[in-house]
């Protein structure tokens, strides 16, 4: 009786198994019908899948002979655990599942974010004259100070451009690219970026027995400017200088009816007259410009017109400015004349694909109109030398039969060029400005001209162009594991000269004791260019002057000036 009740326990006992094997096989088969499967692992039919498949198929095998009646031994069902355990395997429906399962989300794509139905924008500037926009590297009307470049869309966001429900908020982006941070709307057409930059000189005359040149730091520039676009058509810059007292540089508006065949400006900007005054101060070769930049305008009240045709290739300024006599930074005048600017730039070889002749440019620049003063503001310049010291000025009395004014036709001619070919750069220019003169009864057109060569080589390699250079390895003296990085280093040097129309002295215009005749000088130094942002510069230059001393028999003493700067810039 006591082994009968044993067998009939066993029996119940293997009854239940039964159940719940069949439970679990049930369950095993479903989970493994409805799983996904990598597609190598289907093609392979190998790997811990495959295997685990092998499994399932013979779980389902036992399934269906249990519900046929024909029970397999419980050792069968041990085997099969016992074989997955030896390959390194969970048991069917264990962790090992489990793993194979995450293993495939780990590794699958992510599903492509929704497409707004449009190609994505390209990186485009506001407009041609944007750093960057042309190919070449010279002078083009595209270099001018003070153009607004839109950033990049690619560089700010990701996922800015996925596509919006209806109704949806437009979406603002935010960053930093060189010349400022910026925010901008989804398409890049609304945009502001703020932008500054800080020059702090310090000045030693070596050999200055006159005191004529004070020994002095001094902040050059310090610069704070808003710019940016309104749409598609219409840009903008504010910049302020606030080196000494606040003084408003640029506040202008460009308006793009036309696209590119004819563009408008319109405010307080730079004339287009002068090669190396339309270039940045803060990518100049030397740390301050030639003496053909006495001779030129500073900013200028008015309106232009401009395009740029074929890359680049050939462009044009046309415009009208309140009076803007030479070295003038005009805000508004009192008077109804104008002067009228134009300038031609061509880089013919541009899209040569010859390096060494696609950067040479040649251009014209030129103006012609009234300029007219009074007692209270003559409307004459005062001309400065590499160290801006005053060298020339005209003659002020106690009333205005002894002061020398602007009264009359003025007109200048530019003409200019530029070459740049790898490492080195090449740049010319010469101004011919006529100024009349009224002193009491007397009057007379004067005709000062100046000229200037300046050059550049890139001693670590960079490619020289008209907007500096960029460094290949940006100063990062001990990075990790790997050698220091110093930045860029630029030789520079310029001759140039400078001569006063002899009339000035024969009628009494010049302050014989503070007016050089003529002047000639040359120098040059080392630009340390650590990246777009912070730069070192120290400059040697030597002027000698003829004439403007002591009534006009002695010449001015030489001029030695030794000049660095430090430079930061957004």
């Amino acid at each position: 009786m006591e082994e009968r009740g044993r067998r009939s326990g066993r029996g119940a006992s293997r009854v239940r198994d039964r159940r719940r094997r069949i439970v679990l096989a049930t369950l095993i088969v479903a989970v493994g019908l409805c799983a996904p499967r990598p597609v190598a692992a289907r093609r392979s039919g190998g790997g811990a899948l495959a295997r685990l498949e092998r499994q399932v198929q013979a779980l389902q095998a036992e399934v269906d002979r249990l519900k046929r009646g024909e029970c397999a031994r419980g050792e069968q069902a041990e085997s099969i655990d016992a074989g997955s355990r030896a390959e390194g395997e969970a048991p069917p429906g264990g962790t090992a599942r489990e793993t194979a399962a995450l293993g495939v989300a780990a590794q699958g794509t992510p599903a492509p974010a929704p497409s707004t139905g449009e190609q994505p924008r390209p990186a485009v500037t506001a407009d041609s004259r944007a750093v960057g926009a042309e190919p070449g590297n010279g002078p083009t009307l595209s270099s001018r100070e003070g153009v607004i470049a839109k950033p990049a869309l690619s560089t700010v966001l990701p996922g800015a451009e996925v596509a919006r429900p209806a109704g949806e908020a437009a979406k603002l982006a935010a960053g930093y690219q060189p010349g400022g941070f910026f925010i901008r709307d989804e398409k890049g057409e609304w945009l502001l970026r703020i932008g500054s930059y800080l020059q702090v000189d310090a000045r030693f005359f070596p050999g200055d027995s006159s005191s004529l040149d004070p020994d002095q730091f001094l902040i050059r520039r310090a610069r704070l400017s808003f710019e940016g676009s309104l749409g598609p058509w219409v840009d903008f810059k504010l910049q302020e200088d606030f080196a000494t007292t606040a003084t408003l540089f640029d506040a202008y508006a460009d308006v793009k009816p036309f696209g590119r065949w004819a563009r408008i400006r319109i405010g307080k900007f730079k004339t287009p007259v002068g090669l190396e005054r339309l270039q940045s101060a803060t990518v100049l070769p030397l740390v301050e410009r030639g003496q053909p930049t006495n001779l030129v305008p500073i900013r200028g009240l008015g309106a232009e017109v401009w395009a740029s045709y074929l890359d680049g290739t050939l462009g044009y300024e046309l415009g009208a400015f309140d009076e803007a006599p030479d070295l003038s930074n005009v805000t508004g005048q009192a008077f109804d004349d104008f002067n009228f600017f134009g300038r031609v730039y061509s880089q013919p070889f541009a899209r040569s694909g010859i390096a060494w002749i696609s950067g040479l440019g040649v251009g014209m620049a030129g103006s012609y109109g009234k300029e007219n003063g009074t007692f209270a503001s003559n409307n004459l310049p005062i001309y400065r030398s590499f160290g801006q010291a005053a060298i020339f000025t005209y003659v002020q009395g106690t009333t205005l039969p002894t002061t020398a004014i602007a009264d009359g036709t003025a007109s200048r001619w530019n003409p200019q060029a530029s070459w740049y070919g790898g490492p080195f750069g090449v740049e010319f220019e010469y101004v011919s400005s006529r100024t009349p003169v009224t002193l009491g009864d007397v009057s007379d057109t004067l005709n000062n001209q100046a000229w200037a060569v300046t050059a550049s080589f890139a001693l670590t390699g960079e490619v020289e162009s008209w907007r500096g250079i960029v460094p290949n390895n940006p100063f990062e003296p001990t990075p990790s594991g790997a050698p220091g990085r110093w930045g860029a280093f630029e030789l520079v040097g310029r001759v140039d000269g400078m001569r006063i129309d002899p009339d000035a002295f024969r009628l009494g215009f010049a302050d014989p004791g503070r007016s050089i005749r003529r002047d000639f000088g040359f120098g040059g130094g080392v630009n340390w260019v650590w990246s777009r942002n912070a730069r070192f510069s120290l400059d040697y230059y030597h002027t000698d002057f003829k004439g403007g001393w002591n009534r006009d028999t002695w010449n001015r003493p030489t001029e030695d000036a030794v000049i660095g700067r430090f430079q930061f810039a957004l």
